[in-house]
């Protein structure tokens, strides 16, 4: 298949589009502020205009910008998937299909960096080889994390490093997965171990060097693992993840008129802390599982 000399795609500047259409920067903010203020309003509860969070006392005015941060972020992970649908449709359109070079060019990297963040787009073209010019160790602890997280696990950060304490080897890598409350730790001596909380330890049956696969699977017997619902489907009792924090359902969902859902919850690491989230029916929820 020919590679186009120049793709007809490629990003647009910012500051270049009012020079298409003189209101179209400030449309496209206006339409992005109204998702976000939907999503602070809808989600969490909470004004969507700053002069009304703060009116509400410096609680509120934090809460409201961290609202809108987990909005946009998950508004960023919706986005990730449509770009990752209309890579995969643009090569296979029939009679014309994109190649690696014009998805590279829509995203703004290169035709092998698209071989590798959308690997079979393009049917019959060659996969990806994404340069990687990590330690070893650190190649394979990140593997292990993202593995972990791909299963359902709540993950907030995976690291490995060294720390150069053995003489004869001038260093020794150690790194983990931070799984909220709960670690999957390693170092390149001792192997793969889980820690729960703060306090106990479970070894895992693998070797240091295991497969991927090995270690997720023998650290899938302690790690909790998240299950989707709809928010009509939850209990009391049930557990919701919501980013670092986990609230419990206190009492059955209601389920208004206009079909939004209000869910009562209560703070599991501060239980006095009690508040409703009203949500869409078709949200999907993680619950701890």
């Amino acid at each position: 298949m020919s590679e186009p000399i120049t793709p007809g795609i490629i990003p647009v500047p910012w500051f270049a589009l009012d020079e298409r259409d003189e209101t179209l920067s400030q449309d496209l903010l206006a339409i992005l502020d109204t998702a976000l203020d939907r999503f602070v309003t809808g989600a969490y509860d909470l004004p969507a205009d700053r002069t009304q969070a703060e009116a509400g006392g410096a609680a509120t005015l934090r809460d409201h910008h961290l609202a809108r941060m987990s909005a946009a972020y998950i508004l960023s992970l919706h986005l990730n998937e449509v770009i990752t649908d209309a890579a995969t449709a643009a090569g296979a359109v029939e009679g014309a299909p994109a190649t690696y070079t014009a998805l590279g060019a829509a995203v703004g990297i290169g035709r092998e960096g698209a071989r590798s963040r959308f690997p079979g787009a393009v049917p019959g073209a060659k996969p990806g080889r994404p340069r990687d010019a990590r330690p070893r160790w650190e190649r394979y602890v990140d593997a292990v994390g993202l593995a972990v997280r791909a299963a359902g696990v709540h993950t907030t950060l995976t690291w490995a490093e060294t720390n150069g304490v053995d003489d004869e080897r001038q260093e020794r890598w150690e790194g983990g997965v931070s799984c909220g409350t709960d670690t999957l730790a390693w170092n390149e001596d001792d192997g793969w171990w889980v820690i729960l909380g703060s306090e106990s330890v479970r070894d895992l049956p693998v070797a240091v060097d295991a497969p991927v696969k090995e270690v997720v699977a023998a650290a899938l017997k302690y790690l909790t693992v998240l299950v989707d619902r709809r928010p009509g489907e939850l209990a009391a009792g049930d557990r919701l993840r919501d980013a670092d924090m986990v609230w419990e359902v206190t009492d059955t969902p209601l389920t208004l008129p206009d079909g939004t859902v209000v869910i009562p919850v209560r703070d599991t690491a501060d239980p006095e802390h009690a508040r409703q989230f009203s949500m869409d029916p078709e949200v999907i929820i993680h619950i701890e599982g």
